[in-house]
Formats: C-alpha cells, structure tokens, sequence
C-alpha cells in the first residue's frame, strides 16, 4: 500500500492531505477539515 501527500491550495488555505489511490480515499484531520470547510 503506498500512500501520497497532497498540498490542497484554495485561496489562502493550504492543507496537505494524505491520500490512498489504491483505495480511493482521502484521509483529513479534524483540523484540516475545519480549515477547509469553515
């Protein structure tokens, strides 16, 4: 199982997620996810 880091850019919010393509998931703290969505 390999797993890739991301950096998510959307305007002043940078996050770096962990993803795995194998499994076709993305995988957020609950941090990055407030970040993200708030």
């Amino acid at each position: 199982m390999k797993n890739e880091i991301i950096l998510f850019t959307d305007g002043d919010i940078n996050i770096e997620v962990q993803i795995n393509p194998e499994q076709e998931t993305v995988w957020l703290t609950q941090k990055q996810m407030e970040e993200r969505y708030y």
